[in-house]
């Protein structure tokens, strides 16, 4: 048992100075030793001049003037699996809540059109909806999240 617990200490004090040799803090510089070499001199007429701090402008970066929408995911139909359920999420960064009246999806040559009755997104939240597509409404095999594209139709209050 007294074996053990000496072998435990030294597994600790070992993983310690490990610990210890890595730190990325470099010793602190022996004054004694002299430098290998003098500093240059530079006479008065030739001194640089002193680096210039010039302060950033400080401006607030624009609030967005738009909502923005996008296909988050592509699922099968739940009722066919020949149709496609689009997860689509719509933003809304401004500081005004916006209405959004409809969308429009689109993929390669064919896309679908979605009314909504008034949807209002406060500012800064948003809010996801799925688009059920079926064979009729365009080539659904051709439907991927990153070729599809939404455009919205919306208001926003002034």
């Amino acid at each position: 048992m007294r074996h053990a617990c000496s072998t435990r200490t030294t597994i600790f004090l070992l993983g310690f100075a490990g610990i210890m040799a890595c730190s990325p803090h470099p010793p602190p510089a022996s004054s004694s030793a002299p430098p290998s070499h003098p500093a240059p001199t530079i006479s008065p007429e030739r001194q640089p001049n002193p680096p210039v701090s010039i302060p950033e402008e400080q401006t607030p970066s624009p609030t967005p003037s738009k909502p923005v929408a996008k296909v988050l995911e592509i699922l099968a139909g739940r009722d066919d699996p020949n149709d496609r359920r689009i997860r689509i999420e719509v933003s809304n960064p401004t500081d005004k809540p916006c209405t959004v009246k409809g969308y429009t999806v689109s993929w390669g040559s064919s896309k679908k059109s979605m009314p909504l009755a008034d949807t209002v997104i406060p500012p800064g939240e948003s809010r996801q909806r799925f688009l059920i597509v079926h064979p009729r409404d365009g080539r659904v095999e051709t439907l991927t999240v990153d070729g599809a594209t939404v455009d919205m139709q919306y208001e926003c209050d002034r």
